[in-house]
Formats: structure tokens, sequence, C-alpha cells
């Protein structure tokens, strides 16, 4: 692992996740949602989970393709190493009686975020590090897309960049 990745996982282990839930985030480059239920529904749309798939189809691809048997020992060991990060999501979900599944979800955006640093020199780091960490570091719940949709065709691994839009933050 890099250098920098170490860096990275101790830093998100450090997060304050979820402090900063119902709000409202600085700056405009967010879609404020206030609702916690709101929040959950946007998190569950189609239109999220495609973007999402679509964008850690692109990372694993990408690092498949030349570095493929590197993939199950990295993610394990991250895996590990994310406890802390994990163990604190899952807590914040069960207070909130909000479906495991939307937990399971934030623990691999932060696994995600790992990746595309650990893989960085084979592709530019598109979204999870760039877009879902700084939410993630500031306390927030990333939530959905407030934007275009990913072309079916992109979800396999090929997104070249985002639809226009705002990330949907709780």
């Amino acid at each position: 692992m890099k250098p920098s990745t170490w860096q990275l996982i101790e830093e998100i282990n450090g997060y304050p996740l979820f402090c900063e839930i119902g709000k409202r985030p600085l700056g405009d480059k967010f879609t404020f949602v206030a609702s916690w239920d709101r929040a959950v529904g946007y998190a569950q749309e189609r239109k999220w989970i495609n973007l999402t798939y679509a964008c850690f189809n692109r990372t694993s691809s990408a690092s498949s393709a030349t570095r493929g048997a590197e993939w199950n020992v990295f993610a394990e060991k991250t895996k590990v190493l994310l406890k802390s990060a994990e163990e604190k999501i899952g807590r914040v979900f069960t207070e909130r009686n909000a479906p495991w599944s939307l937990a399971s979800a934030c623990a691999l955006d932060l696994f995600l975020a790992v990746a595309e640093e650990e893989y960085s020199d084979l592709i530019r780091p598109l979204f999870f590090k760039p877009i879902l960490l700084p939410v993630y570091a500031a306390g927030h719940f990333p939530c959905g897309w407030n934007g275009g949709t990913v072309p079916r065709s992109e979800i396999g691994g090929s997104l070249r960049s985002l639809p226009a839009g705002k990330i949907r933050v709780h």
C-alpha cells in the first residue's frame, strides 16, 4: 500500500462521522436535505445507486486491468483498517433505525475513497475521494445526486466524468 493510502485510512478513522447530519453544509456545491427520512429516500434512488456503481466499476476495472492480483489483498487489508469507521457508521444507522444496506453503502464509500487513492497512479480519482470524502470528513451524510443520470452504457466501468449536478447532503 502507498504511504498516502495509509495516511488516508488514518484520517478516515479520525473523522467525526455524521456529527453534523441535519445541519446545512457550507458552500453552494451541495443540495441540502433537511430531513433524515428524505435523505434515506434519496440514498435509495436508482440514480444515486447507478452513479455509485459506475464510479465503483470505473475504479475496479482500472485496477484489475493492471494490478488485479493485488485487489483482494488490498480489499482485505483495507476493510480491517477501516473497522473503526465502519463501527461508527453502524452505531449511527442503528440509532436512527435506518436500513442496514445504507450503512454498508457508507462503509463502501469510504473503502472506495481509499481505493481511488491507492490506484490514483492508474486512474484519476473522480468521485469517492474528491466528492464524497469531504462530505464524510465534515460530519455529513452524502445521500444522493441532484442532476443528470449516468448513461446505462457507462455503468460498467467506462464512466469518464460525472453527470452535471450536485451531491445531496444531510
